[in-house]
């Protein structure tokens, strides 16, 4: 069996502020220490439930989070940014997904650092269905045939899973008090919960199926003010829907996915 994993930072255990997830504070390379246990927890645990290969993506920020010599030699690291499929690059032809470190879609209450992809995508719909980060990058796995397993991270994420996957292993690393506050396990507790999750995960055939949105395929992203729908709007292939929406189709959810990225990167102010 072939296990991929993407590993994000901002749901990881005792993760809990932004100045906790960027190179440039003080406080990024213990968080960093602790994003590395959570997904070295899970490829141990992905070896004990039968996965014969374990690639691990780095997809938090720059993608330059993991270093190669504190991850487990039984996995290979896909490291580095401008990925073909972003965060799920390396899904294609893996037989499970696991989500780790993940975090609540933009709005979510009760969520620590909830957001979707970029901080100016207020919400995003695949089809008809309102996603966050799980959502979108379940469905580009689901495009290869690739269940979503496990995610881990805040509560407020592992229900938004359950609720949208249905059949998905979860673990709960910490529960939210505000957005930059939770209350959180101790790391020796989160990384037998992500490693027993992950173990079941990868054993036996197990009840997951790919995600598979119905309907044409397309993301519709409200950005936070109407300047970002106007730069989004440039690209060609966009359709405004409306002062702050943009939606883009594809014929499949894979094209409509890269149209996605290319829109929202467009979005961006390019002063900032």
């Amino acid at each position: 069996m072939k296990v991929f994993i993407s590993a994000d930072m901002e749901g990881a255990t005792g993760v809990v502020a932004w100045v906790q997830t960027e190179p440039k504070y003080p406080a990024y390379e213990a968080a960093r220490a602790l994003m590395i246990g959570d997904v070295n927890a899970a490829i141990a645990g992905a070896f004990e439930g039968g996965a014969t290969e374990v690639i691990v993506n780095d997809s938090h920020d720059v993608m330059l989070n993991l270093p190669l010599a504190q991850i487990d030699p039984q996995a290979r690291l896909l490291s580095g940014p401008e990925k073909p499929l972003s965060m799920v690059e390396g899904v294609q032809g893996c037989d499970r997904a696991l989500f780790i470190g993940y975090h609540a879609r933009m709005g979510t209450q009760k969520a620590v650092l909830d957001h979707t992809y970029m901080t100016h995508c207020h919400r995003v719909w695949v089809n008809d269905i309102e996603v966050g980060e799980t959502g979108i990058n379940a469905a580009v796995a689901g495009h290869f045939g690739v269940p979503v397993a496990l995610v881990t991270g805040d509560e407020a994420v592992c229900a938004e899973a359950r609720e949208l996957l249905g059949e998905v292993e979860t673990a709960a690393v910490k529960e939210a008090r505000g957005r930059q506050s939770a209350l959180c396990m101790p790391q020796s507790a989160t990384r037998e919960l992500i490693r027993e999750g992950a173990r079941r995960a990868t054993s036996g055939a197990g009840p997951f199926r790919p995600f598979r949105p119905a309907g044409e395929p397309a993301f519709t992203v409200e950005f936070a003010d109407s300047q970002q729908a106007a730069r989004a709007g440039l690209y060609r292939k966009a359709r405004m829907l409306d002062g702050r929406r943009v939606q883009v189709l594809g014929e499949d959810i894979l094209e409509a996915f890269l149209q996605f990225l290319n829109v929202i990167d467009l979005a961006r102010d390019p002063n900032a």
